[in-house]
């Protein structure tokens, strides 16, 4: 697990993520797993290609633009949840004022 500063993804953080996606679906150049992603330039770069390659991952990456088509959940599921975890955000400040939501609080709210 990692975070950044701001809270943003870094090329950094998703190269250590697939270091975990590798280890944990027991990727190599004889057992392919195929990794779907969007089009962020943090997936894109020649450490991730490089070691994805080296590991038998093959990175799709979605057009831009089309996650209305391509990522049903992003418009279902996970809008749904966006709006339900700022009403509960709202109600935990709230309850704490002063308090500031960090990257490490989140997962209480």
């Amino acid at each position: 697990m990692a975070v950044s500063a701001n809270g943003w993804s870094t090329e950094e953080i998703f190269l250590q993520w697939l270091q975990e996606f590798i280890t944990f679906t027991g990727a190599t150049t004889n057992n392919k797993q195929l990794l779907i992603v969007d089009n962020h330039y943090t997936h894109c770069n020649l450490k991730v290609l490089t070691l994805a390659r080296e590991n038998g991952v093959v990175i799709l990456t979605l057009p831009p633009h089309t996650s209305h088509r391509l990522q049903p959940l992003d418009v279902g599921y996970f809008s749904a949840f966006k709006a339900n975890y700022g009403k509960e955000l709202n109600s935990w400040m709230m309850s704490h004022p002063g308090r500031k939501v960090t990257q490490y609080e989140s997962p209480d709210v």
